[in-house]
């Protein structure tokens, strides 16, 4: 990382985030002076470091899915308890007067107006599902939890209900390179019910995990392209446009946390010192649909010396055989374990039933197995 891009994070995190969200305006490290980037040498004069923050949102909202939106699921999961199927969801019910409703009186709720008049468990699973509209515009959110059913108002079918055959889409073969998406055919797995009481359990529940979005910008840079050079960002690299130039610090932060002395804003320096054997799951309808996404912390971690380990096996033993997408990794006796699969989307890695047909239990039973005494 350059010293022009460890120079913004910490203009970012010193106090040039907190007011360029606050205003909405770019903001040197003070938090209150305005700048550009084109004029941040005389903008941010006397500042340490001179660097101008550009604005971000506070908060998640891609093509409408923002805070409000996820929180619905809360009044909707508390309504299932005793009224999962019957009635209708209470977000869309008129209070006091026609059209006093949540969907349409609450800023960024009229996403789910186009959704029609559904149950409790109707209402969530036409978002969640991973045919639902949730999931189309965040495939964060999907889960593999049934089908829409038919009636005055939409209920859901469960999958202990006899899910119909057209729930279960076939997104084809598993690719052979790392710009390939989903593939496999989907399953369902995910009971509803279940599903809807992580939204209500505990003291942060699954849509809090979502909100914020200002800070996870916090150890990346922007970068400028003039004239096909990087002037900020990864400054004097060759480039087309502002995105070549910008970098972000992903598995090792040591040029911040150590160059510069700055553990406090991110302190991922260990990874060639984790010994012990890891694995990793993922589905192929989800956000990481193939093994070889998974081929960079693999190759950041330090050899395996647990005795379940053989000692020599590395943990990648070859990036593109048989293919990139799908790699050799050490397996057990390199200590990097990598399972994909097939049908599952983002959240039925977590939320499948153990019915016997779940392959993830099974692995972690024997990955316990082996490395627990």
């Amino acid at each position: 990382m350059s010293e022009d891009s460890l120079d913004r994070i910490i203009a970012k995190a010193d106090g040039g985030l907190f007011g360029a969200v606050r205003d909405g305006e770019p903001r040197c490290v003070d938090g209150t002076t305005p700048c550009t980037i084109a004029t941040e040498s005389t903008d941010c004069s006397g500042q340490t470091p001179p660097k101008c923050t550009l604005p971000t949102d506070a908060y998640a909202a891609v093509a409408g899915l923002s805070p409000r939106v996820t929180a619905v699921a809360e009044p909707g999961a508390i309504q299932a308890i005793e009224d999962p199927d019957g009635g209708q969801v209470i977000v869309q019910v008129d209070q006091g007067a026609p059209g006093n409703n949540a969907l349409a009186v609450v800023p960024d709720l009229e996403l789910l107006g186009f959704l029609p008049a559904s149950t409790a468990q109707g209402l969530t699973g036409q978002f969640l599902d991973d045919d639902g509209l949730g999931a189309a515009i965040s495939p964060a959110v999907a889960t593999s939890m049934g089908d829409v059913g038919s009636g005055a108002l939409a209920r859901w079918i469960d999958i202990s209900e006899g899910v119909p055959g057209s729930a279960f889409t076939d997104n084809g073969p598993a690719p052979t390179t790392l710009d390939g998406g989903v593939w496999g055919l989907e399953v369902e797995v995910t009971r509803i019910d279940r599903f809807m009481d992580t939204f209500i359990a505990g003291g942060e529940n699954a849509t809090d995990w979502y909100f914020a979005i200002a800070g996870l910008t916090m150890t990346s840079a922007p970068g400028v392209c003039e004239a096909s050079t990087c002037t900020a960002g990864n400054v004097g690299a060759g480039c087309s446009d502002d995105g070549d130039c910008a970098q972000s610090i992903s598995l090792d932060s040591t040029a911040l946390s150590v160059g510069r002395s700055r553990p406090d804003i991110s302190n991922l320096t260990e990874a060639g010192s984790i010994d012990i054997p890891v694995l990793a799951i993922g589905g192929s309808n989800g956000l990481l649909p193939l093994a070889g996404r998974f081929t960079p912390f693999g190759e950041s971690i330090g050899p395996c010396a647990a005795p379940s380990c053989d000692g020599f096996t590395a943990r990648v033993v070859d990036a593109s055989l048989p293919n990139e997408a799908f790699p050799t990794f050490g397996g057990v006796a390199g200590g990097y374990e990598v399972l994909i699969v097939e049908g599952h989307a983002h959240n039925d890695v977590v939320t499948a039933e153990d019915d016997g047909l779940n392959p993830v239990p099974p692995a972690l039973a024997d990955f316990m197995e082996r490395n627990l005494e």
